[in-house]
């Protein structure tokens, strides 16, 4: 279930965006799946990086990947660098009934209380919409794709809520 209220702001540069939203439209008919890496100050999240995960099985709907690998990438990060895992970030297909940007049960489940999720909702643009930012989400055209971005968090065991998204130099309607 959602909360109301924003428990965090997730701030993205500009490559990080344009990482997670290549990694969308390269599977697209399939789900894509990767690492978010920054650092958290308080209620801030700044993402720096995001690494799609290269030896998953993808589908439409969902992925699976093998436990033991994830845990070797997240002993590099923690080994290399200063960076944080924040969480990971993921597409959905569109099948043509704009549904509301959420995570999914699934997804609910395999989150982790205290990471962040962006999900990608993506499918092909019908007309051109510049890409902007409204109310936290991101919106509009990338490439051959209508996009619509969103960040969450889980909070709970089955509770997250929505971290409004900010791009530093897109544009805000």
């Amino acid at each position: 279930m959602a909360g109301k209220r924003y428990d965090c702001i997730a701030r993205l540069n500009g490559n990080t965006l344009e990482a997670i939203l290549f990694s969308a439209c390269e599977t697209f008919n399939k789900e894509c799946c990767g690492i978010l890496l920054g650092k958290q100050y308080s209620n801030i999240l700044d993402i720096n990086a995001a690494f799609a995960y290269q030896e998953i099985d993808r589908y439409q709907k969902y992925v699976i990947y093998d436990n033991k690998k994830i845990k070797k990438i997240h002993e590099i990060v923690k080994n290399v660098g200063e960076e944080e895992i924040l969480g990971e970030f993921h597409s959905h297909i569109n099948d043509g009934n704009i549904k509301p940007l959420s995570p999914s049960s699934t997804d609910i489940e395999n989150m982790e209380i205290g990471n962040i999720e962006i999900i990608t909702t993506i499918w092909r643009k019908k007309r051109f919409r510049k890409l902007v930012m409204r109310k936290g989400i991101i919106t509009g055209c990338f490439g051959n794709f209508f996009v619509r971005v969103a960040c969450f968090m889980k909070v709970g065991k089955k509770r997250y809520v929505r971290c409004p998204l900010q791009v530093k130099g897109l544009e805000v309607s």
